[in-house]
């Protein structure tokens, strides 16, 4: 069997090696029936709060032939999962804030793959000085950019720069068309309202920062 995966889904599986993953707030279970399928994982733990979420992995996991190694549990967060029990987990497809929600409340030290769809610069504050960031990157899927971190135990200091921005690791193009196109945006909103402080002008003269250190010219 082979799964249909948007280069989000890709990506995520990409960074994924490990002998227990656990997938939290699993949804649809595409990652964690292609992470067994793809040999990237011995065992999965699909995580949900949703029944119906659950019954889709698990549906999908028959489908594939994988069930033995797929086992779904209903619950909030990391709530399911033992100490010790899982030395990979990724959380994608929900905001950053709940994100930090769920870190807040995890007793969990292993490896961590993080994908928010929107805040991700507030999840970035949270991991600063409390995880050492591996990769932070940047993915465009569907005209729009997200950001992918891979954080272990440890400590990472960002900057205010990386913290609205990442910090392009490994380096990519779509980092750079992203950076572009937040410079536009931004550019639009300060100078159209005349704004003089505030997070957004930060984020403003980050943008312009960056875009001087890559080279991007006014136009993009």
């Amino acid at each position: 069997m082979r799964l249909r995966l948007d280069p989000r889904l890709r990506a995520v599986l990409n960074e994924i090696r490990c002998y227990t993953l656990a997938d939290i707030g699993c949804d649809h279970g595409r990652i964690a029936v292609g992470a067994l399928l793809e040999g990237r994982a011995e065992k999965v733990l699909a995580i949900d709060k949703s029944a119906a979420s659950l019954h889709k992995c698990k549906l999908l996991g028959e489908e594939a032939g994988v069930q033995d190694r797929l086992d779904c549990r209903t619950g909030d967060g990391f709530e399911p999962v033992k100490e010790g029990e899982a030395d990979f987990a990724v959380i994608a497809g929900i905001g950053g804030r709940e994100i930090v929600h769920i870190l807040e409340k995890a007793n969990y030290r292993g490896k961590l793959l993080l994908l928010p769809h929107q805040d991700s610069h507030e999840l970035r504050r949270f991991l600063s000085g409390r995880y050492h960031i591996m990769k932070d990157f940047v993915i465009s899927c569907g005209g729009k950019y997200y950001c992918l971190i891979v954080a272990s135990q440890g400590g990472y200091n960002y900057s205010e720069a990386e913290i609205y921005f990442g910090r392009n690791l490994p380096q990519s193009d779509d980092y750079l068309n992203m950076l572009a196109a937040e410079r536009v945006k931004l550019s639009k909103i300060v100078c159209g309202n005349h704004l003089t402080e505030g997070e957004i002008v930060q984020k403003w003269k980050e943008a312009e920062k960056l875009c001087q250190k890559y080279g991007i010219s006014s136009n993009g």
